[in-house]
């Protein structure tokens, strides 16, 4: 019966390092964040598009000590730039569309021979749907991350 208890001990430890590890474990979002809707739209500004997404945060973070910094949505990680007004902070990421400027696109194949081939792997450490996203944030200089699990894509303005 001892051994067993070890066992099971030993096993559970060695879980709890190994997620600790990780330094990925999901939080509650911070107060005012959860309780709005995050939107994204599709933009077009010069001669570049993308996805732009807000994340609104209610009350500015002057005196909270809350601070979002970069979202993770559809296999991309972008900043996260804070703009105010009056007593309501959002918070805005831009995902350019993925196009390559230093790929050469000729009829010639020889003129093609030194493009890279593309990367297959998405680069960031969470499995999400299409329509969720998780938040990097710091609270009092703790960094963490929260869940947004519906992101809804709406037309550019309507928001």
């Amino acid at each position: 019966m001892k051994k067993i208890f070890f066992i099971l001990l030993f096993l559970s430890g060695v879980f709890l390092v190994q997620c600790g590890r990780s330094g990925y474990v999901l939080s509650s979002p911070p107060e005012g964040v959860a309780d709005m809707e995050t939107v994204a739209e599709h933009y077009t500004a010069g001669r570049g598009e993308g996805i732009r997404v807000f994340v609104p945060a209610g009350v500015p973070d002057t005196d909270t000590g809350i601070s979002l910094d970069s979202i993770y949505y559809r296999g991309r990680r972008a900043a996260l730039r804070k703009t105010e007004k009056d007593s309501y902070a959002v918070y805005i990421a831009d995902f350019p569309a993925t196009a390559r400027p230093d790929r050469v696109v000729h009829s010639d194949p020889r003129k093609e021979s030194g493009n890279r081939p593309s990367s297959v792997s998405s680069g960031i450490p969470f499995d999400l749907e299409d329509n969720e996203a998780v938040v990097r944030y710091t609270e009092k200089g703790k960094v963490r991350y929260f869940r947004i699990s519906r992101v809804r894509l709406v037309e550019p303005g309507s928001h």
